[in-house]
């Protein structure tokens, strides 16, 4: 939902990736999980980038409830969830979290496609979300600029916000998250009637 690459999740030899901190609107309040806003804001530090330049996207709202319902099984399982700890860690003990590796997260998810009946690899949900975000972009949801952005790529955006030292403005983040809101619908699982 948030057009990741998988090594921005797990580094290859595990030393680093997402952390709670890298979701800046994500709040544990008394054992929950609480998104201030939705879409919520993901921030991809620059040595997690394959371009090595910092840059932020979004997580749907299903996205949102997904990662709610992970973060808060390990809450019940006695881990203490703190802005360092990693979005997707070992499940070795509650005590000693560690990023997972890129190799075990795209067998994860290979193992999940598998079951599913898909015989892709796992960077294909990369270019899903990417294709699905143009389509979206066809229909006039999202502008140009604001798919690049928040797909990682360099574009226009991308030298306003290293030239602002990694700040927007209030008015074009949420421009952007409204862009992003209306496009949920087309990389979404979820289909409402």
């Amino acid at each position: 939902f948030a057009d990741l690459r998988p090594e921005t999740l797990g580094s290859h030899d595990g030393s680093d990736g997402l952390t709670l901190q890298d979701f800046p609107e994500l709040k544990i309040e008394k054992a929950r999980v609480v998104f201030d806003k939705m879409p919520t804001m993901v921030v991809i530090r620059s040595n997690l980038s394959k371009a090595r330049h910092k840059y932020f996207t979004f997580l749907s709202d299903e996205g949102c409830t997904y990662l709610g319902e992970y973060l808060e099984e390990r809450l019940r399982n006695g881990e203490k969830l703190q802005q360092k700890s990693p979005i997707l860690a070992y499940e070795r003990s509650s005590t000693a979290r560690r990023f997972m590796t890129t190799r075990k997260i795209t067998r994860m998810i290979r193992e999940s496609m598998r079951l599913a009946g898909v015989w892709k690899r796992p960077y294909v949900l990369r270019a899903y979300a990417e294709t699905q975000f143009i389509i979206a972009e066809s229909k006039g949801k999202i502008s140009h600029p604001y798919l690049q952005f928040i797909a990682g790529h360099k574009g226009d955006i991308e030298s306003r916000y290293s030239t602002n030292k990694g700040v927007l403005p209030e008015e074009m983040v949420e421009g952007m998250r409204d862009a992003y809101k209306a496009c949920e619908p087309f990389p979404g699982t979820i289909f409402l009637t």
